[in-house]
């Protein structure tokens, strides 16, 4: 919530999984660590407009990172960052389970207030001035908010897709949510980071699950541009 002045009351942490084995990307680092010319590697560009968000809102976040084994490279590449954020890094172990929902438990650990998904292989178009993450930590501290990107039908198999009605509208929310659909048919977006209040962190697991319901519907979303999911070298620009 905000303190009346513009501010973020309380605390915000960035759950940012990397401890996954990026197979379909095929390099042999981690992707996240993946150059993108001169604005540095995908998990820069993928936390820049949150840590911007941050700063404009007065708060120091902290970056919760579930790692694997062999991440001491993302380790060194994020020490860049400790002058803005505070870090807690912490290894998904077998009780966590496995995949994206075992990493997000993890990081649920070491979690406290307003909390923020932000996978670190996926960015978006931003410009350094209108920040779309504003409004999804305003929406985010009521219950469960979106950033998603508009994507045509044929790209939506291999994503979180979403079916977002009033599109064109001051208020557009989640109908129907799905990960990964075999049939894309009906969906029309891409969730890219989700905003939750600390009574709804459950509601993260449950979307890397695949939960049915999905614990988006009825969601606010807030769009964003240019979206990349750096799911092999070839995607990333």
């Amino acid at each position: 919530m905000s303190d009346g002045n513009g501010a973020l009351a309380g605390s915000v942490t960035l759950v940012v999984p990397c401890a996954g084995r990026g197979a379909r990307f095929g390099a042999p680092y981690p992707k996240e660590l993946h150059r993108t010319g001169p604005r540095g590697s995908v998990v820069d560009r993928a936390l820049a407009p949150f840590l911007d968000w941050a700063r404009r809102s007065e708060v120091r976040p902290r970056l919760v990172v579930p790692i694997a084994a062999d991440r001491a490279a993302t380790v060194a590449h994020l020490h860049r960052y400790t002058d803005v954020a505070d870090f807690a890094f912490t290894f998904q172990a077998p009780r966590h389970g496995a995949g994206l929902a075992g990493a997000i438990r993890a990081g649920l650990d070491l979690a406290a207030g307003l909390t923020l998904l932000v996978l670190p292989d996926q960015y978006f178009g931003w410009d350094g001035k209108a920040n779309p993450v504003d409004a999804l930590a305003r929406r985010g501290t009521d219950g469960v908010a979106v950033l998603a990107a508009r994507l045509p039908r044929e790209r939506l198999g291999d994503e979180g897709a979403l079916a977002v009605e009033g599109v064109g509208s001051r208020r557009p929310t989640v109908a129907r949510a799905k990960e990964k659909p075999a049939d894309p048919t009906g969906y029309n977006a891409a969730w890219v980071a989700v905003a939750v209040p600390p009574a709804r962190y459950g509601a993260l697991v449950d979307l890397a699950e695949g939960r049915d319901p999905s614990p988006l519907l009825g969601a606010p979303v807030e769009w964003v541009e240019d979206y990349v999911n750096a799911t092999s070298p070839g995607d990333v620009g």
